[in-house]
């Protein structure tokens, strides 16, 4: 019987609404339903109030609350949560709840009191949010020009006030950024105004400048924490970030290093995307180096084109750093002009069942010690499948490339030949990795920094839990031809639920050249590690060939 009076009671309300003069009379008017336990039309007023379990429903929205009125001729509805509820409001596979909420239906603006939510894997709580359609949110200086052109013009941007921010989905969040307002473009990103970062209910650091949080996991971002490594010949080190966009295509990032032996460094890049597989580039380091014992402003730019799985990069560069590590412990490090280096790569092809190969092209003009050279080449890689045999407690791989190169500068030609063969296995407790190196090499280079040498070396990887949450991971490296251990790579992790810590030591015992570093991951970006310096980038470079 209750239900049967329900539906008649949501009839009338809808005949009532749409008999109206406030909403035009076609085809094409929005729907609106109301529904409740208890509702009850006032028609001088044009309200309708209801009480018990309401919900209101349109095409983009649907609201839920204890309490709720609608105003017909406005288009304006109005909820309160009372005692124990809530106010929730759901669009676009988005839910924010709240204590009270005002919302305008034509203009779809509102506020909602006491807010919380989630853009993507973002968790927000805080005081009022205010929501409105990007084009309304610049007018009202919410965002930019720039960031309106991203989004369409109907999309809801939320402007919160007083909010905590974390993406960690625990009810007491392992870490959280406190701001005093947030802007939140959906689907694109999230600015926080100089927050201030907390670690459980510690505060760790006030963040001087916006924050930026990319909700497109698409680039790593500048990070708000400041980072902490030691390097032999700078000391230790500290970065800080911020991230800076003006358009649509056009993204920045400027970065201050400051280290206990060398002072100030810095770091500004910029990346223009005029569509989704071109990335134009410009990288200015003002840096030590060691080879030219100065800081000095080392400019990098050019292009990445990928298409269907073909990749090609042209880039130049002035003055660059270049560190190569020739094998374990040996790192050749140098200065070097690019003007122009271009490379060109297949997409990978099946061979076999568990096999695939691509081929590469090269081709560079370069200065090193004020010498200029010239040169060309192609080459073929081969690799076994990630993980080929799932269901097997050992798991093998291999992986082969030959590269060919040929020299403007007398006879000089360079054939490089090599092979990774390893397994990964479990042990109790330890999962180990093994992985054996070889490289042949015939011809030479006139270059430094290409010229490579015969290499044959064995890699074992150790890793273990240690206690609770803490893990400890063993790397060493032992060159076979000389019968010497030449590099151990510590790994100390903390693994929480939301996040990942982890504290990274490299012994190099052949030159002597230690070095240190840390590194966050938050687990919903795990694509985004945050770290100091390319010394990890390239460990993890070096590590996927392992």
């Amino acid at each position: 019987m209750a239900s049967s009076v329900r539906r008649i009671l949501v009839c009338l309300v809808l005949l009532t609404f749409f008999g109206s003069p406030a909403f035009p009379q076609d085809d094409e008017k929005e729907k609106i339903t109301l529904e409740a336990d208890y509702l009850v039309y006032e028609e001088a007023e044009g309200i309708a109030r209801a009480e018990g379990n309401a919900k209101l429903r349109t095409k983009d929205m649907t609201l839920y609350a204890p309490h709720l009125e609608y105003h017909v001729y406005e288009q304006a509805a109005k909820a309160t949560a009372g005692d124990g509820g809530e106010v929730v409001m759901l669009s676009d596979g988005k839910r924010l709840s709240g204590e009270r909420l005002e919302y305008d239906l034509l203009s779809k603006e509102g506020i909602l009191y006491n807010a919380s939510g989630r853009a993507d894997s973002v968790f927000l709580r805080g005081g009022s949010l205010e929501v409105a359609p990007a084009r309304a949110a610049m007018q009202r200086k919410w965002i930019s020009k720039g960031d309106a052109k991203r989004v369409p013009p109907e999309e809801q941007v939320g402007r919160w006030s007083d909010v905590s921010i974390t993406t960690c989905d625990q009810p007491r969040p392992h870490y959280r950024l406190v701001t005093s307002h947030v802007t939140v473009i959906p689907g694109y990103r999230l600015v926080a105004k100089n927050p201030k970062i907390y670690i459980g209910e510690s505060l760790l650091f006030s963040y001087p400048f916006e924050y930026t949080v990319d909700l497109r996991e698409k680039k790593e971002g500048a990070s708000a924490v400041p980072f902490l490594a030691y390097d032999s010949d700078k000391g230790v080190g500290m970065r800080l970030s911020t991230s800076l966009s003006w358009s649509e295509e056009f993204e920045a990032d400027a970065t201050i290093f400051y280290w206990t032996k060398e002072d100030f460094e810095g770091e500004i890049s910029g990346r223009y995307r005029p569509n989704p597989e071109l990335d134009l580039f410009l990288l200015s380091q003002y840096t030590y180096s060691t080879t030219d014992d100065e800081k000095l402003w080392r400019p990098q730019w050019g292009a990445n084109w990928v298409h269907r799985g073909w990749t090609a990069n042209v880039l130049w560069s002035e003055r660059e750093d270049v560190e190569v590590e020739k094998e374990a412990g040996v790192t050749y490090e140098g200065t070097l002009w690019r003007s122009p280096e271009f490379s060109l790569s297949s997409p990978w092809k099946k061979v076999g069942s568990h096999n695939e190969a691509r081929l590469l092209l090269f081709w560079g003009e370069y200065e090193e010690i004020g010498e200029s050279y010239r040169r060309s080449g192609w080459g073929v890689e081969a690799r076994s499948e990630e993980d080929p045999m799932n269901n097997h407690r050992i798991k093998p791989y291999w992986r082969l490339r030959y590269l060919w190169w040929d020299y403007d500068h007398e006879d000089d030609l360079q054939e490089i030949t090599s092979a990774n063969v390893g397994f990964a296995w479990k042990a109790g407790i330890f999962s180990m990795r093994t992985a054996y190196l070889r490289r042949w090499v015939s011809g030479k280079s006139p270059m430094d920094w290409d010229d490579y040498d015969e290499r044959e070396e064995l890699y074992q990887t150790i890793s273990m839990p240690v206690k609770g949450k803490w893990h400890l991971s063993l790397r060493g490296g032992y060159d076979l031809r000389d019968s010497h251990l030449d590099e151990m790579v510590y790994r100390v992790i903390y693994d929480e639920h939301c996040y990942q810590w982890e504290f990274v030591y490299v012994d190099d015992m052949v030159e002597n050249d230690d070095w240190a570093g840390l590194r966050l991951t938050i687990k919903v970006y795990p694509k985004q590690p945050v770290f100091l310096n390319d010394r990890m980038r390239k460990l993890d470079e070096l590590e996927t060939e392992l």
